[in-house]
């Protein structure tokens, strides 16, 4: 009974060793990634993560596919959407928990419901995918102990294609176009930058003022002007801001 008891020690033991997991190596970094134009990496060393960020529409499609440089290098891909969620992994098969290394990965999301920047992470290592309890980027770690593991090292291509829902392709400079203009639309939606914009300011934006709070007065240069009441100000050569709803007077003062 005893050396039983002593086999199954041995047999946990062993069994935690194999799957325990190690420090994720320094990578390159998040990177930028566009559609259609293949980008190019290296692995130099074990248990490495590569994350590359690209911006997609609701309704397109991501295919992704890493190529390998010779013959050794094995890798993994899990796709993550704008929230940090795991959408889907490449493995060759369905292992436990795992999302295993392979020769050649690939990854077809589906049709894709959210706007925003998605990542997608290249690895040299086993993914765990945490028995899908909490299936994000921030908790999802690496596991190379073993060759079964452990993709080795070396250079490789991202290829990443992008679908219309219709199929046709999206190009790259549309998705920087569409990108920009969401950008530009959230700063504008943020900060209105003169008063014609917002239509309820009694400031200008360039313009200095004597604001009286209470007993005090002090002279301002406007900088910019938000929609909520808020602005911007240079006061004694610092950088404030300024609720002008809340002061008792506002005097322009001449050019």
């Amino acid at each position: 009974m005893q050396k039983l008891i002593n086999l199954l020690i041995i047999l946990v033991s062993a069994t935690f060793v194999s799957f325990s997991t190690v420090p994720l190596a320094q990578g390159q970094g998040e990177r930028k990634a566009q559609c259609n134009i293949p980008v190019k990496g290296e692995f130099s060393q074990q248990a490495e993560d590569h994350i590359y960020q690209i911006y997609m529409e609701p309704s397109q499609r991501l295919k992704i596919a890493v190529k390998r440089t010779g013959e050794r290098l094995k890798t993994v891909i899990v796709l993550y959407d704008p929230a940090g969620v795991r959408i889907i992994g490449s493995s060759p098969r369905e292992y436990r928990h795992l999302f295993l290394v392979s020769d050649a990965p690939t990854i077809d999301s589906g049709l894709l419901s959210a706007r925003g920047n998605y990542q997608i992470r290249v690895a040299n290592a086993t993914v765990d995918r945490n028995y899908d309890y909490h299936p994000d980027i921030k908790s999802e770690v690496l596991i190379a102990n073993d060759s079964a593991h452990s993709g080795g090292i070396g250079e490789y291509d991202l290829i990443i294609t992008c679908e219309n829902e219709d199929g046709s392709r999206v190009e790259s400079s549309s998705q920087a176009t569409v990108t920009s203009q969401n950008q530009s639309a959230t700063a504008e939606n943020t900060l209105q930058t003169s008063h014609n914009e917002t239509g309820s300011s009694i400031v200008e934006v360039g313009k200095n003022y004597e604001v009286t709070f209470g007993v005090s007065t002090e002279v301002m240069a406007i900088l910019e002007v938000r929609s909520d009441g808020w602005a911007k100000v240079d006061r004694r050569g610092k950088i404030s801001w300024l609720n002008i709803n809340q002061v008792v007077l506002i005097t322009p003062l001449e050019d």
